[in-house]
């Protein structure tokens, strides 16, 4: 009769740990949209959004195309922007021809499934929404791609994945602006009752009016700036440079008592009336892992933002 194999204590012990450990996440999904075509004419479009299995929303880009050719446009392409809104208006990620990626840190992810059960069902929709103003002649579309888990991936095991929010906190133009030298000034706006509990932001990112140049975020409370960006100059034949995000797994503290300030650089050059400077977006986490929603028409839903 065969032996019994013995197996040593340490090595019985780490077999036993690696069977108790929770299986490693999965990796996202994708899932692409098209909007347009854009033209001069029409320079708005929107395509509805299947959210079946869009239970967790971890990262979404857009990408602008020649619409009779099918060629990738580069940056030197007329500005575009697109996002995820949800029925009532409410726009959850947003990227531009600047930024045209959200991508948030490692296990983080948006609750879509969470926060569509609690909108009233007139309102329970999204669509990817893409604007563009292309030379006449000359239309493009704009293709989304979301990143996402189902609550069902891994073999039917929900991922545990930590829940971002989004806020966004536009400034625009107001007379109460500091003249900083001849063609330069900054606007301020300031707000109070950012976020419903305290919480942590984990990614923010800025969409700029085409004269802006920098921002940045500060509780006034605490005297403490935040996070700051500075756009870079642009890229001469290739279009604007990228504006930088903030990414961090551990984030910074926001909490709902104090008062904040979102300041924005201008060149001071010549514009049109646009009055939207800049749209600062937050996503944040809250610590007891509360649910949040987002069951009404933004105030600024039927705004135009950078």
């Amino acid at each position: 009769m065969k032996r019994p194999t013995c197996v040593p204590a340490l090595a019985l012990t780490a077999l036993l740990a690696a069977c108790s450990r929770s299986p490693l996440p999965p990796e996202a999904d994708t899932r692409a949209v098209e909007a347009g075509p854009l033209s001069a004419e029409s320079t708005t479009g929107e395509a509805p959004l299947d959210v079946q299995g869009l239970d967790w929303v971890s990262g979404f880009h857009a990408e602008a195309f020649d619409a009779a050719s099918g060629a990738r446009l580069d940056a030197a392409a007329p500005p575009w922007r697109a996002a995820l809104r949800l029925a009532n208006g409410t726009r959850l990620l947003a990227v531009t021809s600047r930024t045209p990626e959200i991508r948030f840190p490692e296990g983080f992810a948006f609750p879509l499934a969470q926060v569509l059960k609690d909108i009233p069902e007139a309102w329970r929709g999204a669509s990817i929404v893409a604007e563009a103003s292309p030379a006449p002649g000359r239309p493009l579309r704009v293709r989304a791609t979301l990143e996402y888990f189902s609550a069902s991936a891994g073999g039917g095991a929900a991922p545990v994945l930590k829940k971002l929010y989004v806020l966004s906190l536009p400034v625009t133009e107001d007379p109460s602006e500091e003249h900083l030298t001849p063609g330069l000034k900054v606007v301020r706006r300031t707000y109070s009752y950012i976020v419903p509990v305290d919480s942590t932001v984990h990614f923010a990112v800025a969409h700029f009016h085409e004269h802006a140049t920098s921002i940045r975020f500060s509780d006034l409370q605490d005297g403490k700036t935040l996070w700051q960006a500075q756009a870079p100059p642009p890229a001469g034949a290739q279009g604007a440079a990228g504006i930088p995000v903030y990414r961090s797994e551990t984030g910074f503290p926001v909490y709902r008592e104090h008062e904040y300030e979102v300041a924005v650089g201008e060149d001071g050059s010549p514009r049109g009336p646009q009055d939207v400077m800049a749209v600062l977006f937050l996503y944040y986490r809250p610590p007891g892992d509360e649910e949040f929603s987002y069951p009404y028409p933004p105030e600024d839903a039927g705004s135009s933002g950078p």
